[in-house]
């Protein structure tokens, strides 16, 4: 048996099924696949030679575990989805997470073993993100039980605001260190404000996309390479227009190199910051 052996791993694709229905119980659930494996995970096949390799993440016995995999491997869904061999077990509408290669196309099992009965969904769902988060809904009305409905559950209103949250964060830090390289007149932290909000409006909402799309990885070198663009970006904008604002275009080497100066300081504090702030706190 196998807890979870590939879960540190680093990022990777997920599943995540929240409940509701299921308060006071104990329920095991897996997702059975339209194809016959994915990643390590495959149904089993004694007449093609695929061996048992029962993946149950479960505070059980081992003997515990076999019998609540045999109820599994009894179980023949009417579309012909495959069992492919992984269960969690939850309780009192604890969530069910399959976060290494879960299955592209499923349909939702939960095994009751008070009831000795299974709850299928009657339709098939796709992972939409790199992270897709479903709520399912389970109705006992003491005669049956039923999965009633399962609906895409992504906290879209969380991300827009830890988006507005990280935009309105790099436009403070970049103004409050403006004062610290004397760019403090209107005009300065005006070109920087509305710099600011374009570069990170864009970079922000690449971002947004990217952890969507293709997860936390993939978002932190994105993240780096962006913050790359955006330095000179402004540092390009900064060089042009504060000589300009202080009438000292063509004096000094340092009036042309103090813009990029800041605009390096600006954007590394952000980045740090920023890094800080999407790692650990959202």
């Amino acid at each position: 048996y196998n807890n979870n052996v590939y879960a540190d791993m680093g990022p990777k694709p997920k599943i995540v099924l929240s409940f509701s229905g299921l308060e006071d119980r104990t329920y095991y659930v897996t997702l059975l696949s339209k194809k016959r494996s994915a990643g390590p995970y495959r149904a089993y096949d004694e007449d093609n030679g695929e061996e048992k390799s029962l993946h149950v993440i479960a505070d059980l016995s081992e003997e515990q575990k076999e019998a609540i995999g045999q109820k599994f491997y009894g179980y023949v869904d009417s579309d012909g989805f495959y069992f492919l061999q992984y269960i969690v077990q939850c309780k009192n509408n604890q969530p069910f997470q399959w976060g290494y290669y879960p299955p592209y196309e499923f349909k939702v099992l939960i095994y009751l073993p008070e009831d000795d009965k299974f709850v299928a969904s009657q339709q098939s769902y796709t992972r939409y993100a790199f992270s897709s988060y479903y709520h399912v809904e389970v109705a006992d009305d003491g005669a049956q039980v039923n999965i009633t409905q399962v609906t895409k559950n992504y906290d879209h209103t969380k991300e827009i605001l830890n988006l507005l949250a990280r935009i309105a964060l790099t436009i403070a830090i970049e103004i409050g260190l403006a004062f610290a390289f004397r760019y403090g007149s209107k005009k300065h932290l005006l070109i920087i404000g509305a710099t600011n909000l374009v570069t990170q409006i864009g970079l922000n909402i690449i971002l947004n996309v990217t952890n969507y799309t293709s997860g936390a990885l993939a978002f932190l070198i994105m993240f780096f390479m962006l913050e790359v663009v955006v330095f000179v970006a402004e540092a390009i904008i900064y060089a042009i227009a504060f000589p300009k604002i202080e009438k000292t275009q063509g004096k000094t080497v340092f009036n042309f190199i103090k813009p990029i100066l800041y605009a390096l300081a600006a954007n590394a504090l952000s980045f740090g910051v920023g890094f800080f702030v999407s790692t650990y706190m959202f």
